[in-house]
């Protein structure tokens, strides 16, 4: 499983990514990320590093929904979410799907799950 291949590699040093298969979104947050799932009904956003403001609502649909993941969040008007560090999330249709804890686990499962 994916998890299993993340924590060798961030002991290597910082390990944050994005790994999409088309229809899915993984990301791993080593260090520093955050997200933000917006829907309708949409508002403006406002850029943290430039003066520029985006009106979601004028280029979607009501049945419209995204997931942004950035290191830090790109806007300063939203509530973005912070990722914990050493977690791997799974997105799917601009929703959360799943999020868990990449640190190995003192305990094995049975199940090898």
């Amino acid at each position: 499983m994916l998890h299993e291949l993340i924590d060798p590699l961030s002991r290597m040093g910082i390990f944050n990514f994005l790994l999409c298969n088309g229809d899915c979104l993984f990301a791993h947050c080593s260090t520093e990320l955050s997200y933000i799932v917006r829907r309708t009904p949409f508002k403006s956003a406002h850029l943290k590093d430039e003066d520029v403001m985006v009106d979601f609502s004028e280029v979607t649909t009501p049945n419209d929904r995204v997931a942004v993941v950035a290191t830090q969040p790109l806007t300063d008007n939203e509530n973005w979410l912070t990722m914990e560090a050493g977690s791997l999330w799974l997105f799917h249709n601009g929703e959360v799907v799943s999020h868990r804890s990449t640190h190995p686990s003192p305990v094995k499962s049975l199940s090898g799950v």
